[in-house]
């Protein structure tokens, strides 16, 4: 199974981008009912259809074919809809640092926050965590946010450390609730700087219990949290 959008950074990704799983045939905690059938790229588009994504990442090239979409490659704008995921970061113009090849890079947001806000004496200063990634598994990258390490982007991960000042923490359950409970600032939080989602709905408390080490298990617990989050405070309950 493949991604054509991946979404487990504050870079390359971000709290509002869908992960969309290309695969031929379904993995067995995704095998439908016994009277039902479906194929990959139905599944693909069933999620493009759901989050209408303006622009397409994917994780390696050849995945919008596979997904039933090609026709997204044919530019119609000034900028292609649709680039492989080495593309989007790739150095140009012998430069040694690396920008998105579009959107905002998140280096302009925490510009914006230390000249609006970080700069000045604050009366209440904000609790700020930055969780080591770990081996094996993807929940720190899922929950918290993690920066790429590629030497190109360390830039952006200095300043998120140059405004925030953030304390070095394990990926545990007492880090976990001064981010939900007490609104701890994150990389991936980062990522909803002055994104203010309009809902009109409101779901019951969800409890989600996954596998950080099975790529489904992500895909699920990545794309819920964008379905059902007005705002950082309103994410489910994860275990």
């Amino acid at each position: 199974m493949r991604a054509i959008m991946r979404a487990c950074t504050c870079l390359w990704g971000g709290a509002y981008n869908p992960i969309i799983p290309v695969f031929n045939r379904p993995p067995p905690e995704w095998k439908p009912e016994i009277y039902e059938r479906f194929k990959g790229p139905a599944v693909a588009k069933g999620y493009v259809r759901f989050f209408e994504p303006d622009v397409y990442v994917e994780a390696e090239e050849g995945l919008l074919e596979k997904a039933g979409i090609a026709g997204i490659r044919e530019q119609h704008a000034m900028h292609p809809q649709a680039i492989t995921l080495e593309q989007l970061f790739e150095a140009r113009d012998g430069r040694s640092y690396s920008e998105p090849t579009f959107g905002l890079n998140m280096i302009d947001v925490f510009r914006h926050i230390y000249e609006s806000e970080q700069r000045f004496v604050l009366r209440d200063k904000g609790d700020c965590v930055r969780v080591k990634p770990q081996r094996g598994n993807a929940l720190v990258e899922c929950i918290f946010g993690a920066f790429p390490t590629s030497a190109d982007l360390s830039y952006v991960t200095a300043a998120y450390a140059d405004v925030y000042k953030p304390e070095q923490a394990e990926a545990s359950p007492e880090t976990w609730k001064r981010v939900f409970q007490k609104g701890s600032q994150t990389p991936l939080r980062a990522t909803h700087y002055q994104l203010n989602a309009q809902r009109y709905w409101h779901h019951d408390p969800v409890l989600f219990v996954f596998d950080p080490t099975r790529a489904t298990d992500l895909i699920d617990v990545w794309n819920l949290k964008l379905r059902t989050q007005s705002s950082p405070a309103n994410s489910p309950r994860l275990v």
